[in-house]
């Protein structure tokens, strides 16, 4: 009884590792991946601005070792103003933090081809 009395008063008195700020499980971050992965993309456009990304049309996947690899695609101008579709492969590794600090990712590849 005594033992798991303190083992009761250990666990709220230092809470878990998950409780702790920009502690995350991996498996939750697979939808944020692709949101940060449109940041990557975007760096590269002619037009930025012009870009427009699907709601729902990509896969994501956790790789382990905090890494994510994120398959979709976006619709930009290219530099004489037409809009190009642009598939692309974005592998990337969240450092730790807050997920949506752009800073707190790493892109570790980036595939791209028009269609």
């Amino acid at each position: 009884m005594t033992l798991l009395v303190c083992s009761i008063f250990t666990f709220l008195a230092f809470g878990s590792d998950d409780d702790k700020p920009g502690k995350q499980d991996p498996a939750k971050l697979i939808s944020e991946a692709f949101i940060i992965s449109q940041q990557f993309v975007k760096t590269g456009l002619k037009a930025p601005g012009s870009a427009e990304f699907p709601s729902l049309d990509y896969t994501s996947g956790y790789q382990g070792d905090s890494s994510y690899i994120v398959k979709s695609y976006v619709d930009a101008q290219n530099s004489f103003g037409a809009k190009l579709r642009l598939h692309y492969i974005a592998k990337q590794k969240y450092n730790g933090g807050e997920w949506a600090d752009h800073s707190n990712w790493t892109l570790i590849d980036l595939q791209t081809r028009e269609q």
